[in-house]
């Protein structure tokens, strides 16, 4: 497949993506109170959550200077980059939604092939039941489930737990274990 495949109006390459670039480095997204994280917002969603934080990442679009398609294998070499960088091996993906149709086998695929690598952490707007139906694999965490507006609550991390931008949000472990209740998640 080529580049071309992968925009608007063409088919979608199931070997590329498009991610707001440069990555970002971040202590607030993933789910400990330790160290930073390499951050991805992919391009690409799914879902209208009325009330998106990040509704600028639903399409993929070509041309943008804020963003750059990726392969596999480049992917992988920045992402290295970046963690060797900030000496960290946490990683979290959003958008978006990393697991959005047009970048779900682009995911799975560099989760299994790096998994052991990094740790990594993918925001969806799926719900748990709906990750474990397409087989995602080889995460340590999971934040699934669509924004609410009507469930909204202030999001933070605070130095004992995690809240999630709406209540009916869950985190999960790579077991599809739901480790938070109402939106809130206590580190251990």
């Amino acid at each position: 497949m080529t580049l071309i495949d992968s925009l608007p109006g063409g088919q979608v390459s199931l070997d590329i993506v498009q991610v707001q670039y440069p990555f970002d480095v971040s202590f607030l997204e993933y789910p400990d109170n330790e160290s930073d994280s390499v951050v991805v917002y992919f391009r690409g969603c799914d879902f209208e959550c009325r009330g998106c934080h990040n509704s600028g990442l639903h399409e993929v679009v070509p041309n943008d200077k804020s963003a750059k398609f990726f392969s596999q294998e480049d992917f992988y070499e920045e992402l290295k980059s970046m963690c060797v960088k900030y000496r960290t091996k946490k990683v979290v993906f959003m958008g978006g939604d990393p697991l959005a149709k047009r970048n779900r086998y682009f995911v799975k695929e560099f989760l299994f092939n790096y998994r052991e690598e990094f740790d990594i952490a993918i925001y969806t707007g799926y719900s748990r039941i709906e990750v474990l139906q397409m087989d995602v694999r080889f995460f340590k965490y999971l934040k699934c489930g669509q924004y609410d507006e009507t469930q909204k609550q202030i999001s933070g991390k605070f130095d004992s737990h995690f809240v999630l931008s709406s209540a009916n949000q869950e985190w999960c472990n790579n077991h599809f274990e739901v480790l938070s209740k109402d939106g809130i998640m206590f580190f251990e």
